[in-house]
């Protein structure tokens, strides 16, 4: 019996939770990929801040 066929059949609070445990750890790499993004975003949106900055100030 495959995982789905299982998870179809009985829906008990423990296969939800189960189910839950089984998940997590995507849910881990999906948010560490998300807050790698975000810091690599932030960095280029500071040094493009600086850019601008330094631009501003040379003319």
């Amino acid at each position: 019996m495959s995982y789905e066929h299982n998870f179809g059949h009985k829906k008990t609070p423990g296969t939800a939770r189960s189910s839950f445990t089984f998940l997590a750890p995507f849910f881990k790499v999906v948010a560490i990929r998300f807050k790698s993004r975000l810091f690599k975003f932030k960095k280029k949106l500071e040094s493009l801040q600086n850019k601008i900055y330094f631009t501003n100030l040379w003319e």
